[in-house]
């Protein structure tokens, strides 16, 4: 795999040219090195992996894309965001779970974090696609991967950890298990930077944001 193929692709089927922070495609550079050197892929798995990381590129490009032409969102604060932190199996998806159970509060949802960019007038159209997308994802986990979706499941419309919006970064403990990438993995414990990948989360949020906004184009 080449990265610049990868960012090349994304900018072909968005029609725009910005990939986001450099300094966060560092992440990228690592993981389709390690992903070639270790990762053993088969040869149907390294067709549906170059696509998935070509999809997370053009997902970035969109995101910013859509603030740049609503810069008002990013004027909006994010206000009192609260933080749940937990080692995997501690009960942190029951706790985010039980948080969002208080009509006061506002969770990032799963299809969300997959569809943070509004892309039709009418947001109750958004969502129904966007969830219906999602919960095809979690029907196939459970179907291949049920051992994973047995210790931990998400529902399309469910609240989410942050591995979504920071896997968009290529910099998330996610794309550490997926498979075996011990490069990947030193990097992202010992010498990433955590930053951009936290200020394009951020960023993630505005977007969603507006979907309580009202309906917008």
């Amino acid at each position: 795999m080449n990265v610049r193929d990868i960012i090349d692709a994304a900018r072909a089927a968005t029609g725009l040219s910005d990939p986001g922070d450099p300094t966060a495609l560092e992440g990228l550079e690592v993981l389709v090195r390690a992903s070639d050197a270790e990762a053993s892929l088969s040869t149907a798995g390294a067709q549906r992996w170059k696509p998935i990381l070509s999809t997370s590129c053009r997902t970035v490009c969109a995101s910013l894309d859509y603030l740049k032409k609503h810069p008002e969102l990013l004027e909006r604060p994010v206000e009192r965001p609260m933080f749940v932190f937990g080692l995997p199996r501690t009960g942190t998806t029951l706790t985010i779970n039980l948080l969002s159970a208080d009509p006061m509060r506002r969770c990032l949802l799963r299809w969300e974090a997959l569809n943070p960019v509004p892309r039709r007038r009418l947001v109750s159209y958004i969502a129904i696609r966007a969830v219906w997308r999602s919960r095809s994802g979690s029907r196939l986990a459970v179907k291949y991967a049920p051992q994973i979706a047995a210790a931990h499941y998400e529902d399309a419309d469910s609240p989410t950890e942050c591995q979504f919006a920071m896997a968009l970064s290529f910099c998330a403990q996610d794309l550490r298990f997926q498979c075996p990438r011990p490069s990947y993995g030193h990097w992202l414990m010992h010498e990433a930077s955590y930053l951009p990948a936290f200020r394009f989360h951020k960023q993630l949020l505005h977007c969603c944001k507006r979907r309580t906004q009202g309906a917008g184009p």
